[in-house]
């Protein structure tokens, strides 16, 4: 990843990393996203505990590289520009066939508020950022300068994602056994685009604690 720069911006060039799942014809969806998805970003402030991070803004972000290319184990590029702060900020990666809108809120109230139905599949993952995106100075003329942390684009570098569904799989190695088929019931027609522990009101620990 790359970035550009101007006094109050950051234009980053970023990527994520799809899970590539094992082709099942009986599934559902398909086992790589789908053409003409959007990448929604979404920033919230840093907070002790998720009921106290709030939406700071939505960037618009543009998908550089077809997302079936993670078919090929391909990263899928894209680009968003960010506003510099020295602010602890959280930003959360959603990928789904359209874009997704937000009022101001807490991660709590707007993860449990982003969904998508049907056939429709999403993606999503996080990257926190405890000093902001920049360091801050003040210069000799009293001005406020803000410079991109070192690390910034190794930070936005395959952001793993994951699909906001499971997959079950079903094998027997028995003798005098045979598995003729499986059923799964109780099965949900929508959900969230993040997973989301309500008893907790928190998002579940996953992707090695991203």
């Amino acid at each position: 990843p790359a970035i550009e720069e101007t006094a109050t911006e950051i234009t980053v060039t970023a990527s994520m990393t799809v899970d590539n799942l094992p082709v099942v014809e009986s599934r559902a969806f398909g086992d790589t996203p789908g053409t003409g998805l959007t990448v929604n970003v979404f920033e919230f402030t840093g907070g002790a505990d998720f009921s106290s991070r709030f939406l700071v803004r939505k960037y618009p972000a543009t998908v550089t590289s077809a997302t079936t290319a993670a078919n090929n184990g391909v990263d899928v590029n894209f680009t968003f520009t960010l506003q510099k702060t020295s602010e602890a900020r959280v930003l959360h990666f959603v990928v789904a066939p359209e874009d997704l809108n937000a009022s101001y809120g807490s991660v709590a109230a707007i993860m449990q508020s982003l969904s998508v139905s049907g056939n429709k599949d999403a993606y999503w993952g996080r990257v926190e950022f405890p000093q902001g995106y920049c360091t801050r100075t003040v210069n000799a003329e009293g001005k406020e300068v803000y410079d991109p942390l070192p690390g910034l684009p190794d930070m936005l570098k395959s952001i793993p994602v994951i699909r906001n569904f499971a997959k079950v799989s079903v094998t027997e190695n028995l003798a005098n056994f045979e598995l003729t088929g499986f059923e799964l019931v109780n099965v949900p027609t929508a959900g969230t685009v993040a997973p989301w522990d309500i008893a907790g009101q928190k998002i579940p620990e996953l992707l090695n604690g991203k």
